[in-house]
């Protein structure tokens, strides 16, 4: 039996960067034994090259910028009920342009098709770029936590249409040159780990049991109309992912 301290610095709509600079502002300070990254390829790729997510709520590992941004976060982060306001205010924003038709209550597929860019057979320059930044601020955040004698564990965030056949035959056979996508494949989730294995960084990949609990019990992991987890998903990634932890012996001794 153990006695376990967790601590969400957890923050929706942001990026691997952002994320990052959490850590460094908050995470340190509160000494922790090892340090739960997940990572959503779908979007934390996007917000990792601007390129492919020209707006400017991500930040971006640009010259002269990344303190700036810090200064920011830190800034917001001074006034919590603001942020959280911000933050609800945008995810409505977001379902009510993105996730789904009000007319008809079917998903966009066009907000689907862009994510789904980086499920493409013949991987696009711009995504291959943009595991460039993505090495580096993971190197960053290891080199820290490491440095503050803790362990940096990252796990994979499948989304829907990762693990529902049902839901990704839908969207596929509503957008136009479907086979140039390959997700049954999972060369994302490939990529991911080769990258976190040349990191030397502990990789927890959610995406087999995912689909594995959705085939067998019939269990939708899913909000029915987007691509979040519902509780039942995020009972089976604490699952999975402290039965690693465990496995993998990561628990520092007392």
């Amino acid at each position: 039996e153990f006695k376990i301290e967790v601590i969400s610095l957890a923050l929706s709509g942001r990026g691997t960067l952002d994320e990052c600079l959490m850590y460094d502002l908050h995470g340190n300070a509160c000494q922790p034994d090892f340090v739960l990254l997940a990572f959503f390829p779908i979007n934390d790729l996007r917000e990792n090259n601007r390129e492919l997510e020209p707006k400017d709520s991500p930040p971006y590992l640009l010259p002269g910028k990344l303190k700036r941004r810090a200064d920011q976060l830190a800034a917001l982060q001074e006034n919590r009920m603001g942020l959280i306001h911000q933050l609800a205010i945008r995810q409505l924003i977001r379902r009510a342009l993105h996730y789904h038709d009000n007319r008809n209550k079917k998903p966009h597929i066009a907000f689907y098709e862009e994510l789904l860019e980086v499920h493409q057979c013949e991987e696009a320059p711009a995504f291959t770029r943009a595991w460039q930044p993505t090495e580096r601020i993971l190197r960053r955040l290891r080199d820290e936590v490491t440095k503050n004698d803790a362990s940096l564990i990252v796990f994979s965030a499948p989304a829907k249409i990762d693990v529902d056949p049902t839901h990704r035959k839908y969207v596929l056979d509503r957008i136009e040159n479907s086979d140039r996508f390959c997700i049954e494949e999972g060369a994302v989730f490939t990529r991911l780990k080769n990258l976190l294995k040349k990191l030397e960084i502990e990789y927890i990949d959610l995406l087999p049991e995912f689909e594995a609990v959705h085939r067998r019990k019939n269990i939708h992991l899913h909000g029915a109309e987007d691509y979040r987890w519902n509780a039942a998903g995020h009972h089976h990634a604490a699952r999975i992912v402290w039965r690693e932890i465990q496995r993998r012996e990561l628990i520092p001794s007392p």
